[in-house]
């Protein structure tokens, strides 16, 4: 009818959409990839489909970098989701990739922590908070015996929407 029409032009918070807002806090036992052994680094928060590759449309963002640190505090907070439909969402993951700021072309990986947006909402949860170790990304990484850890703190807002799609 027109009702449903009318529902899907507005702005999905109002619609009762999903929209997550991660905090990326801090990151613990980098690997150093400068000369002096230490890194320089900063986060990619993005949601990307779940077989991978690049983020969905609006749905990337990056922290400032932490100099010469391999223990970053970042503190910084985005709000994703509101870009893409709940049905996409659901299949989606959110990634948070580190790099390491180089003054070059560009960056090199850190590492990187995926996680299933479905893992997020399941068992009635709305979100996730803690340390995740990070994963390779890439041959250098993949090389390093340990990459270290990254604390998230993930909220899921409309979660049994996010639910329902899932279904």
């Amino acid at each position: 009818g027109a009702t449903e029409s009318k529902t899907a032009t507005m702005p999905k918070a109002l619609a009762g959409g999903v929209w997550l807002e991660v905090d990326v806090s801090e990151a613990r036992s980098l690997m150093a990839a400068d000369k002096n052994g230490l890194s320089d680094p900063y986060a990619v928060v993005e949601l990307v489909p779940d077989t991978g590759g690049n983020a969905l449309k609006g749905e990337s963002y990056k922290t400032k970098p932490q100099k010469k640190t391999l223990d970053p505090k970042f503190d910084e907070s985005f709000t994703l989701g509101a870009a893409t439909e709940d049905a996409e969402l659901a299949a989606a993951s959110l990634r948070a990739r580190l790099y390491d700021y180089d003054n070059m072309i560009s960056s090199d990986a850190l590492g990187e922590v995926v996680l299933p947006l479905e893992q997020c909402v399941a068992e009635d949860r709305a979100g996730f908070d803690g340390w995740r170790p990070l994963a390779a990304c890439d041959k250098a990484t993949a090389a390093a015996a340990s990459l270290g850890e990254l604390r998230l703190t993930v909220r899921v807002g409309g979660a049994p929407a996010l639910r329902a799609a899932l279904e």
